[in-house]
């Protein structure tokens, strides 16, 4: 049985792509351990069933595991702050979710939420997420990268981020943008991170 179970966790890759997130159980279901490795673990093929079966919920379902993501991130700073340490760097480390990665409210929510002792920020790329990005609870040390095209509207948007004390960097890309941006910024009497 054991043999089974480790040929279909080669058939699928699991070694490449789990993390120790996922395994296979000894019913051969593929398992789900948000804690990572050998913390408690839950069947995926059985917890699909309970909600279709059981609950009535209507397929496809999306599962979601926040400690996954908590985990992941605090592991990640974890490599920068022991890097920073190896080489001698003494300067602050602000890491920042972009949100085209995953708009969605909650994944952002969660990453902001797990990553408060590590002052964890946003990137936005657009107007949309500019928007979302503004209306979000972040720590008072992250940073809001505003990334991508800009015109007016969207500097501005990125100006009454920074009236309403956010950490706002505007990242210039083209020469043009840093004159509307100081324009702008002078219109609205606020010094903006460039």
């Amino acid at each position: 049985m054991r043999k089974d179970i480790e040929e279909v966790g080669q058939t699928y890759g699991l070694e490449n792509w789990s993390a120790g997130y996922f395994s296979i159980n000894i019913q051969g279901n593929l398992t789900v351990h948000p804690s990572k490795g050998a913390g408690p673990g839950a069947d995926v093929y059985e917890l699909v069933r309970e909600l279709v079966e059981k609950r009535k919920v209507s397929l496809p379902i999306l599962l979601r595991f926040p400690q996954i993501l908590g985990t992941q991130l605090h592991r990640l700073c974890r490599a920068y702050e022991a890097a920073a340490r190896d080489s001698e760097y003494t300067a602050g480390h602000y890491p920042v979710f972009p949100m085209k990665v995953n708009p969605r409210r909650e994944v952002v929510e969660e990453f902001l939420r797990e990553g408060i002792q590590q002052s964890v920020g946003i990137e936005a790329g657009s107007k949309p997420e500019l928007y979302a990005a503004l209306s979000l609870e972040q720590s008072p040390e992250s940073l809001l990268i505003c990334n991508g095209f800009k015109d007016e509207s969207f500097v501005n948007l990125a100006l009454l981020g920074v009236q309403a004390g956010k950490r706002v960097i505007l990242v210039v890309e083209k020469l043009n943008e840093l004159k509307m941006i100081m324009r702008c910024a002078k219109q609205a009497g606020v010094t903006p991170w460039i």
